[in-house]
């Protein structure tokens, strides 16, 4: 239940989060959150992936950083190669604000 994919524009926006500067892992996650749809892993049927698209909602819902944090290791753990966990609460607040902007679910 986990997807290879891991989008160039991704990759690119981790390397230059890592490099400081005004681009952070935030700016990374928020691209990623508006392009989740396009990133549901192959196996999962739509029902299934309904049901984990709720149980991240739930996780935004409750802020909770250490739960978005595991759903996207989880579903794209070669995304989440790219994220130190010490920048967890950085890679949270683009998730959290791709949610506020009704990005998320589309």
């Amino acid at each position: 239940m986990q997807s290879g994919a891991c989008p160039t524009y991704f990759r690119v926006g981790c390397q230059e989060a890592s490099r400081g500067g005004k681009n952070t892992y935030a700016d990374a996650a928020w691209h990623l959150a508006i392009h989740l749809e396009e990133l549901a892993p192959d196996e999962v049927e739509p029902q299934q992936w309904d049901a984990m698209q709720d149980e991240l909602q739930k996780a935004l819902d409750d802020e909770d950083a250490e739960a978005v944090f595991a759903w996207f290791r989880k579903v794209l753990p070669r995304c989440m190669e790219l994220v130190p966990y010490r920048r967890k609460d950085q890679f949270f607040e683009g998730i959290k604000q791709a949610y506020q902007d009704d990005r998320l679910f589309v």
